[in-house]
């Protein structure tokens, strides 16, 4: 049976109860004394080992719950954004020349995380962009910096719980390959291992924009991943994973264009955006995998109607 492992959080406070019992102790005389048998020792003490590394993690269009170390290489191909200013999410609202009626664009991302220790961990990525605009020209540059953290506060056997939180830098080297202002964005993570080979995992997180226009706007972001699939030292496999995401406007404007030439401002709070995502993960061990996915937008105005998306990940 596997025994219940302890939270960081937890740790402390029992390292807390053991620095105190030696006073207790000898306050007490008349207690007998006791013994430990080594051989029965690692039966009865809680284990020490690693808790988050043995969580499996499978999304990709949500963040993981779990810190570890990897570098990931992410490719997305994202078609049609007919709102493409809305709440300065994607675009700036100064960025277009022309009042947009659609965008396509690419984007090649480079993440790098390190886990200092089984519960904490930093990262940092940085994009790639190939900008298409249907009245505006072409662009590609690099694209804002995104750094922050992720602190998994809270575990046990079956339930990893973190919360993490995200800058985003504007340091685009066009403006349209970025949204022209800094942004923050705190969160929770949670991966909850239902079976061996089914984990559920979870993301809420609130999208604030710092400086902007006045179209900027604070964005909710929520979903939810079932992946099916365990990998260990030495297997190869195929995890399939199901992921739903949305996405709630809640404030900033966005532009209407229905047609070249023609466009009203309106708000664009309240705007919620729902994507199903289904993709393959092909595993390499605990080593490496290589994800392929698609998303498609379930409601009305979407960020992307269609987005391809094929990453590998690399666990050092």
């Amino acid at each position: 049976m596997m025994q219940t492992r302890r939270s960081a959080a937890s740790w402390l406070i029992a390292l807390g109860l053991g620095l105190g019992a030696p006073a207790g102790a000898t306050a007490q005389t008349n207690l007998p004394s006791m013994s430990v048998d080594p051989n029965t020792a690692s039966t009865t003490l809680p284990s020490t080992e690693p808790l988050p590394a043995d969580f499996q993690t499978g999304v990709s269009f949500l963040d993981s719950a779990v810190p570890r170390s990897l570098l990931r290489l992410r490719y997305d191909y994202d078609l049609f954004n007919r709102r493409p200013t809305r709440a300065e999410f994607l675009f700036p609202a100064d960025g277009f020349h022309l009042p947009e009626t659609r965008v396509h664009s690419q984007e090649l991302n480079v993440h790098v995380e390190y886990g200092l220790n089984e519960w904490f961990s930093t990262f940092i990525e940085s994009p790639y962009k190939w900008i298409n605009p249907d009245q505006n020209d072409n662009v590609s540059g690099i694209g804002d910096l995104q750094f922050g953290a992720k602190f998994a506060g809270y575990n046990t056997d079956k339930l990893l719980a973190a919360f993490y939180l995200n800058f985003g830098a504007h340091t685009s080297q066009h403006v349209l390959t970025g949204t022209g202002h800094w942004s923050v964005e705190p969160g929770l993570l949670a991966n909850y291992r239902i079976l061996d080979f089914l984990t559920l995992e979870g993301q809420v997180g609130y999208w604030v924009p710092i400086g902007g226009t006045d179209f900027a706007g604070n964005v909710l972001k929520y979903g939810l991943g079932l992946s099916y699939g365990t990998s260990n030292s030495t297997a190869i496999g195929l995890t399939p994973v199901a992921e739903i995401v949305g996405w709630t406007v809640t404030s900033g404007k966005e532009m209407v264009v229905p047609a070249p030439g023609v466009f009203s401002i309106e708000g664009a709070s309240g705007d919620t955006i729902i994507n199903g995502c289904v993709g393959l993960r092909f595993t390499l061990g605990q080593a490496a995998d290589v994800y392929a996915g698609y998303s498609r937008c379930l409601t009305g105005q979407p960020w992307f109607r269609d987005m391809i998306r094929v990453e590998f990940r690399l666990f050092y």
